[in-house]
Protein backbone atom coordinates (compact mmCIF):
# COMPACT_ATOMS: atom_id res chain seq x y z
CA UNK A 1 0.00 0.00 0.00
CA UNK A 2 1.53 3.44 -1.01
CA UNK A 3 1.77 5.52 1.88
CA UNK A 4 0.75 9.05 1.61
CA UNK A 5 2.48 12.18 2.51
CA UNK A 6 1.83 16.05 2.70
CA UNK A 7 3.00 18.52 1.56
CA UNK A 8 4.57 19.82 4.60
CA UNK A 9 5.99 16.49 4.91
CA UNK A 10 7.25 16.88 1.78
CA UNK A 11 9.26 19.57 2.05
CA UNK A 12 10.48 19.14 5.40
CA UNK A 13 14.03 20.30 5.77
CA UNK A 14 14.30 21.99 2.13
CA UNK A 15 13.98 25.28 0.83
CA UNK A 16 10.57 26.36 0.06
CA UNK A 17 10.24 29.46 -2.39
CA UNK A 18 6.83 31.11 -2.12
CA UNK A 19 6.03 31.97 -5.40
CA UNK A 20 2.55 32.60 -4.89
CA UNK A 21 3.31 35.59 -3.07
CA UNK A 22 3.44 37.79 -6.16
CA UNK A 23 0.50 36.12 -7.79
CA UNK A 24 -1.46 39.61 -7.94
CA UNK A 25 1.17 41.24 -9.19
CA UNK A 26 1.88 38.91 -11.67
CA UNK A 27 -1.73 38.40 -12.91
CA UNK A 28 -1.38 42.51 -12.81
CA UNK A 29 1.04 42.41 -14.94
CA UNK A 30 0.31 40.38 -17.32
CA UNK A 31 -3.32 41.06 -17.58
CA UNK A 32 -1.98 44.98 -17.92
CA UNK A 33 0.18 43.75 -21.34
CA UNK A 34 -2.70 41.28 -23.13
CA UNK A 35 -5.05 44.33 -22.68
CA UNK A 36 -2.06 46.91 -24.00
CA UNK A 37 -1.28 44.29 -26.78
CA UNK A 38 -4.81 44.00 -27.96
CA UNK A 39 -5.04 47.61 -27.96
CA UNK A 40 -1.90 48.26 -29.88
CA UNK A 41 -3.34 45.35 -32.52
CA UNK A 42 -6.33 46.62 -32.77
CA UNK A 43 -5.28 50.45 -33.52
CA UNK A 44 -1.81 49.81 -35.86
CA UNK A 45 -3.02 46.69 -36.99
CA UNK A 46 -0.81 44.08 -38.61
CA UNK A 47 2.13 45.14 -41.23
CA UNK A 48 1.18 42.18 -43.53
CA UNK A 49 4.06 41.17 -45.56
CA UNK A 50 3.92 40.26 -49.59
CA UNK A 51 3.14 36.51 -48.91
CA UNK A 52 -0.92 37.66 -47.53
CA UNK A 53 -1.04 41.24 -49.94
CA UNK A 54 0.35 39.68 -53.31
CA UNK A 55 3.21 41.33 -55.09
CA UNK A 56 5.98 40.65 -56.94
CA UNK A 57 9.22 39.51 -55.44
CA UNK A 58 12.64 40.22 -57.21
CA UNK A 59 15.67 38.95 -56.56
CA UNK A 60 19.00 40.27 -57.72
CA UNK A 61 22.44 39.88 -57.38
CA UNK A 62 25.25 43.11 -57.81
CA UNK A 63 28.80 43.09 -58.50
CA UNK A 64 29.61 44.20 -55.02
CA UNK A 65 27.87 45.61 -52.26
CA UNK A 66 25.84 48.42 -51.87
CA UNK A 67 24.06 51.20 -49.84
CA UNK A 68 20.37 49.52 -49.83
CA UNK A 69 19.40 53.12 -48.36
CA UNK A 70 20.60 54.50 -51.14
CA UNK A 71 19.18 51.70 -53.68
CA UNK A 72 15.62 52.69 -51.85
CA UNK A 73 16.03 56.37 -52.36
CA UNK A 74 16.38 55.51 -56.27
CA UNK A 75 13.44 53.35 -56.66
CA UNK A 76 10.90 55.92 -54.58
CA UNK A 77 12.58 58.62 -56.99
CA UNK A 78 11.79 56.71 -59.93
CA UNK A 79 7.95 56.21 -58.97
CA UNK A 80 7.99 53.09 -56.59
CA UNK A 81 5.98 52.99 -54.06
CA UNK A 82 6.62 50.88 -50.67
CA UNK A 83 9.97 48.91 -51.93
CA UNK A 84 11.20 46.73 -49.33
CA UNK A 85 14.71 45.66 -49.55
CA UNK A 86 16.87 43.01 -48.03
CA UNK A 87 19.96 41.08 -48.07
CA UNK A 88 19.78 37.37 -48.52
CA UNK A 89 22.36 34.97 -48.92
CA UNK A 90 25.18 37.53 -49.40
CA UNK A 91 25.90 41.45 -49.18
CA UNK A 92 25.53 41.48 -52.92
CA UNK A 93 22.23 39.80 -52.86
CA UNK A 94 18.99 41.63 -52.62
CA UNK A 95 15.49 40.63 -52.42
CA UNK A 96 13.16 43.50 -53.54
CA UNK A 97 9.59 43.57 -52.54
CA UNK A 98 6.93 45.45 -54.24
CA UNK A 99 3.29 45.84 -53.79
CA UNK A 100 0.79 43.74 -55.77
CA UNK A 101 0.75 44.37 -59.63
CA UNK A 102 -2.50 43.02 -61.68
CA UNK A 103 -0.69 40.55 -63.39
CA UNK A 104 2.13 37.98 -63.89
CA UNK A 105 3.32 40.33 -66.90
CA UNK A 106 3.29 43.15 -65.38
CA UNK A 107 5.32 41.73 -62.87
CA UNK A 108 7.82 41.46 -65.55
CA UNK A 109 7.43 44.20 -66.44
CA UNK A 110 7.84 45.92 -62.93
CA UNK A 111 10.88 43.68 -62.30
CA UNK A 112 12.91 44.89 -65.65
CA UNK A 113 12.17 48.40 -64.59
CA UNK A 114 13.30 48.09 -60.90
CA UNK A 115 16.35 46.19 -62.42
CA UNK A 116 17.07 49.04 -64.73
CA UNK A 117 16.88 51.82 -62.00
CA UNK A 118 18.90 49.70 -59.71
CA UNK A 119 21.51 49.25 -62.11
CA UNK A 120 21.74 52.98 -63.24
CA UNK A 121 21.88 54.41 -59.19
CA UNK A 122 24.85 51.46 -58.44
CA UNK A 123 26.64 51.83 -61.58
CA UNK A 124 26.44 48.08 -61.61
CA UNK A 125 24.86 45.48 -63.93
CA UNK A 126 22.77 43.30 -61.80
CA UNK A 127 21.55 39.24 -62.19
CA UNK A 128 18.22 38.87 -62.10
CA UNK A 129 17.96 35.44 -60.06
CA UNK A 130 14.37 35.00 -59.66
CA UNK A 131 11.35 37.28 -60.62
CA UNK A 132 7.72 35.71 -58.87
CA UNK A 133 4.33 37.16 -58.91
CA UNK A 134 1.56 36.51 -55.58
CA UNK A 135 -1.94 36.95 -56.15
CA UNK A 136 -3.68 39.03 -53.64
CA UNK A 137 -5.67 35.76 -53.36
CA UNK A 138 -2.78 33.40 -53.14
CA UNK A 139 -2.65 35.47 -49.92
CA UNK A 140 -5.74 35.78 -48.59
CA UNK A 141 -5.87 31.97 -48.91
CA UNK A 142 -2.58 31.93 -46.78
CA UNK A 143 -4.08 34.88 -43.96
CA UNK A 144 -7.25 32.40 -43.84
CA UNK A 145 -5.24 28.78 -43.50
CA UNK A 146 -2.66 30.31 -41.20
CA UNK A 147 -5.85 31.35 -39.13
CA UNK A 148 -7.81 28.18 -39.38
CA UNK A 149 -4.32 26.22 -38.12
CA UNK A 150 -4.01 28.19 -34.97
CA UNK A 151 -7.98 27.55 -34.10
CA UNK A 152 -6.87 24.00 -34.87
CA UNK A 153 -3.90 23.56 -32.61
CA UNK A 154 -5.80 24.69 -29.92
CA UNK A 155 -8.72 22.61 -29.86
CA UNK A 156 -6.67 19.90 -30.40
CA UNK A 157 -4.56 21.00 -27.21
CA UNK A 158 -8.14 21.50 -25.24
CA UNK A 159 -9.15 18.18 -26.29
CA UNK A 160 -5.92 16.06 -25.22
CA UNK A 161 -5.85 18.01 -22.18
CA UNK A 162 -9.27 17.86 -21.31
CA UNK A 163 -9.45 14.32 -21.28
CA UNK A 164 -5.68 13.74 -20.17
CA UNK A 165 -6.22 15.62 -17.19
CA UNK A 166 -8.49 17.65 -16.21
CA UNK A 167 -11.49 20.42 -18.18
CA UNK A 168 -10.89 22.83 -15.84
CA UNK A 169 -7.07 22.36 -16.66
CA UNK A 170 -7.33 22.49 -20.17
CA UNK A 171 -9.09 25.89 -20.17
CA UNK A 172 -6.47 27.07 -18.62
CA UNK A 173 -3.65 26.03 -21.08
CA UNK A 174 -5.57 27.32 -23.88
CA UNK A 175 -6.07 30.63 -22.49
CA UNK A 176 -2.42 30.97 -21.33
CA UNK A 177 -1.62 29.63 -24.55
CA UNK A 178 -3.88 32.65 -26.32
CA UNK A 179 -2.03 35.07 -23.96
CA UNK A 180 1.28 34.23 -24.89
CA UNK A 181 0.55 34.44 -28.74
CA UNK A 182 -1.19 37.71 -28.34
CA UNK A 183 1.38 39.28 -26.38
CA UNK A 184 3.65 38.27 -28.65
CA UNK A 185 1.70 39.72 -31.75
CA UNK A 186 1.24 42.65 -29.51
CA UNK A 187 5.03 43.42 -29.07
CA UNK A 188 6.11 42.61 -32.94
CA UNK A 189 3.27 45.05 -33.92
CA UNK A 190 4.55 47.73 -31.65
CA UNK A 191 7.91 47.44 -32.59
CA UNK A 192 7.58 47.35 -36.24
CA UNK A 193 9.43 49.59 -38.50
CA UNK A 194 7.48 49.82 -41.51
CA UNK A 195 9.38 52.62 -43.04
CA UNK A 196 12.30 50.60 -42.66
CA UNK A 197 11.25 46.96 -44.27
CA UNK A 198 14.72 45.82 -44.22
CA UNK A 199 15.83 46.63 -40.66
CA UNK A 200 18.04 43.84 -39.07
CA UNK A 201 17.35 43.11 -35.25
CA UNK A 202 14.30 41.75 -32.78
CA UNK A 203 11.77 43.60 -34.84
CA UNK A 204 9.15 42.24 -36.98
CA UNK A 205 9.20 43.68 -40.56
CA UNK A 206 6.30 42.55 -41.61
CA UNK A 207 3.67 39.63 -40.86
CA UNK A 208 5.09 37.04 -43.42
CA UNK A 209 4.45 32.86 -43.70
CA UNK A 210 7.97 32.38 -41.55
CA UNK A 211 7.00 35.10 -38.93
CA UNK A 212 3.49 33.08 -38.84
CA UNK A 213 5.56 29.38 -38.39
CA UNK A 214 7.33 30.94 -35.38
CA UNK A 215 4.31 32.36 -33.84
CA UNK A 216 2.56 28.99 -33.89
CA UNK A 217 5.70 27.13 -32.60
CA UNK A 218 4.88 29.44 -29.60
CA UNK A 219 2.02 27.34 -28.50
CA UNK A 220 4.08 24.10 -27.49
CA UNK A 221 6.69 25.95 -26.07
CA UNK A 222 4.37 27.54 -23.83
Amino acid sequence: MAQEYTVEQLNHGRKVWDFMRWDYWAFGISGFLLILSIAIIGVRGFNWGLDFTGGTVIEITLEKPVDMDQVRQSLQKAGFEEPQLQNFGSSRDIMVRMPPVHDANGSQELGSKVVSVINDSTSQNATVKRIEFVGPSVGADLAQTGALALIAALVCILIYVGFRFEWRLAAGVVIALAHDVVITNGRAVATAYRDRPDHCGLVDVGYRLLAERQYRGIRPYS
